[in-house]
């Protein structure tokens, strides 16, 4: 979900926020509904009947390529290779494409905690902590840790829909969503299907959602507590005002029993990295208590905290800093796109060296990138073009290096997505939020590199040649549940570009990949081949199932075995949920 603020004039359709183009905090049109509609056009989200006409078929849009296991597709739906068609009579499908990353999980996860901390403050903390074995907790503590457990490492989390909901009560969880056209035909089936599947002690939810004239393909994954009883499940549609509802009760606490702490910390490689500094700015959050009165913390108060200053802790300590990492906040005015600070090992070898300009303006360095890349062909969408730069002492730019490639760099980037290096500077000669790396030339420390670490490559993603935003290329492993050939269950994981998969013990996890066309250089700064990057939250046990490594580890398929895998029904209602 999506946090409104106190001034939140329009609905978004499951959230709302103060105006239409606050709607879809970079998530794209899946976030654009209820009063307002997506304009492809400009690409903006604008209230409801300004958006104009929908393009016709030579217009660029998303490329069209289904995600498996929704089984046929309504006749008026027609997949094409070089964009969509609007065909009379329906909307067209636009699925997933799973090399680019359509939802940024981060921002996400804060428009769910965001909303967590405004309902109980809304709600003024009822003065009692919620009391479970051995501790006190204040009413946040347990649905936000439901919470980062439910959604995990956000691996199952594909395409662009509506914002989920996660509650989780001592005797319920529920996952709830605003997801509007989905319609029964005369039959009483759904023409635009929900499905929703249970494997393992995960809930997995497919479906189609319709926004205006265009029609896309999600999933979104949610892990089960360990009470939750699955058997009891129940799924619940309204096809009047398009929120769906799943339930699970829960069976009662044995003595002595408690949930999973997910304040202590995870292990190193359990969690991507955004929400592993997450957790630990959540972790400050709860334990704060001086800015609360000193009567206590979040963990264990006296007293009630005052509603207002427990929003401002959260906004300052958890939301602010971390809304910084999101993707729509490293999309500059020109719609270039900031991607990391990355080891020079990341970066793809077939690569064109450029030379330094004289001085360190961004717009230069960009120019000079653009002039030497030829323009990616506008229908094909994962095309793309990037540079990267890692320049010297402010004294002697000349003396770094910059690159430009069309080829995505291993994502995500070693060095993180925040600063990179240092800044660079304007035309003016003043420093600018733009980072243009750092590039040591001794064993002392410079512009934020260590001495003797190599240099580290700020690297950007140029707009289109028409001048909108490019796609991202996908900076996280994923995984979808499909189906094959013959209808039975599969499991697919794609690793991040420049990465590949690793078993070990039923369990999956990312590595560098060492093949000779996927490293160019030696780097101590990153970690070698063998050693995990990231554990990929995927929702069974592998050495249960059929797996195979494909493309040289870059994917993993695996038949799961149907009796693993439940569909569970879904109840339509024309009434309100």
């Amino acid at each position: 979900a999506v946090l409104a603020g106190a001034g939140a004039e329009v609905s978004c359709g499951g959230h709302a926020a103060e105006n239409c183009a606050g709607c879809p905090r970079g998530n794209g049109p899946g976030w654009c509904n209820g009063d307002c509609e997506w304009s492809w056009p400009t690409e903006n989200c604008v209230p409801k009947g300004t958006a104009g006409q929908a393009p016709n078929a030579g217009a660029v849009q998303p490329h069209a390529v289904a995600l498996p296991g929704f089984g046929p597709r309504p006749p008026h739906l027609i997949p094409l290779s070089g964009g969509p068609i609007f065909v009379s009579g329906g909307p067209h499908l636009v699925a997933l494409k799973p090399g680019l990353d359509h939802i940024d999980p981060l921002s996400l996860m804060l428009g769910n905690l965001g909303q967590i901390v405004a309902q109980s403050t809304a709600r003024q903390f009822p003065g009692q902590p919620v009391s479970l074995p051995g501790r006190a907790l204040s009413p946040l503590m347990n649905p936000i840790q439901s919470l980062m457990k439910a959604i995990g490492d956000a691996s199952g989390h594909l395409g662009e829909a509506s914002d989920f909901n996660v509650s989780d009560k001592e005797d319920l969880f529920q996952i709830a969503a605003h997801l509007p056209g989905h319609k029964l035909d005369q039959e009483g089936r759904g023409s635009d299907p929900l499905a929703v599947r249970v494997l393992d002690r995960h809930v997995v939810v497919k479906g189609r959602h319709v926004n205006g004239n265009m029609m896309f393909e999600f999933q979104r994954s949610f892990k089960l507590p360990h009470r939750a009883n699955v058997s009891a499940i129940s799924v619940d549609y309204s096809t009047t005002s398009g929120k769906l509802v799943i339930s699970l009760p829960k069976r009662p606490r044995l003595e002595g029993e408690e949930d999973e702490d997910l304040t202590k910390p995870a292990p190193e490689g359990a969690v991507p990295v955004p929400f592993a500094d997450l957790q630990d700015s959540l972790n400050r959050f709860f334990g704060e208590g001086e800015r609360l009165g000193g009567q206590g913390n979040l963990r264990r108060s006296a007293k009630a905290p005052d509603p207002q200053r427990v929003q401002e802790l959260f906004t300052d300590v958890v939301d602010k800093p971390h809304r910084a990492r999101t993707v729509s906040a490293r999309v500059e005015d020109d719609n270039t796109t900031y991607l990391g600070c990355f080891a020079e090992s990341e970066l793809p070898a077939e690569r064109i060296e450029l030379e330094v300009p004289p001085a360190d303006h961004f717009s230069a360095l960009r120019q000079a990138a653009e002039a030497r890349l030829e323009p990616p062909n506008s229908k094909d969408q994962e095309a793309a073009r990037f540079f990267a730069v890692a320049l010297s002492s402010a004294s002697s730019p000349t003396l770094g290096a910059s690159f430009a490639f069309s080829v995505s760099p291993h994502m995500p980037p070693h060095f993180g997505t925040e600063g990179c290096g240092r800044q660079c500077s304007n035309m003016r000669g003043e420093a600018e939020e733009r980072w243009c790396g750092c590039s040591p030339s001794s064993k002392e420390p410079i512009d934020g590199c260590p001495g003797d670490s190599g240099r580290r490559f700020a690297a950007y993603l140029l707009p289109r040649e028409d001048g909108t935003r490019a796609s991202l290329p996908r900076s996280r492993p994923v995984w979808h549940l499909g189906a094959g050939a013959d209808g039975s269950p599969t499991l697919e994981v794609l690793a991040p570009p420049g990465r590949k998969l690793k078993q070990d013990a039923g369990k999956l996890f990312v590595v560098k990949d060492d093949r000779p066309d996927a490293r160019n250089t030696t780097d101590a700064a990153e970690p070698a081949s063998s050693d995990p990057l990231a554990h990929v939250g995927v929702p069974v046990d592998l050495s249960e199932h059929d797996c195979s490594l494909l493309d040289g580890g870059g994917q993993l398929k695996c038949r799961l075995k149907e009796e693993r895998v439940k569909e569970i029904p879904v109840h339509y209602t024309k009434d309100e949920l």
